[in-house]
């Protein structure tokens, strides 16, 4: 199995950056945002590593993906799939 990506600041040795992207660890979704004033956040005084999740409005630290086929096991586990 495949798992996500814990630290998305990681970077192979050699060879091109991988391609990751965030995704709601509560309902899967990758419709997330930095959070902005609009949000409620102050920059340089909340916790600017938190996005929000717009369909289920989680404010959280995503989880990072490498590529699609991790991101789709995510998924199944999230929403019960077998």
């Amino acid at each position: 199995m495949t798992r996500p990506v814990r630290n998305h600041h990681a970077r192979p040795a050699h060879g091109p950056p991988v391609a990751e992207f965030p995704a709601c660890p509560r309902c899967g979704s990758r419709d997330l945002h930095i959070p902005t004033l609009a949000d409620g956040v102050v920059p340089e005084t909340d916790n600017l590593a938190e996005w929000v999740c717009d369909p289920c409005g989680l404010r959280t630290t995503p989880v990072w993906f490498e590529d699609e086929e991790a991101y789709g096991e995510f998924l199944a586990a999230v929403h019960g799939a077998t």
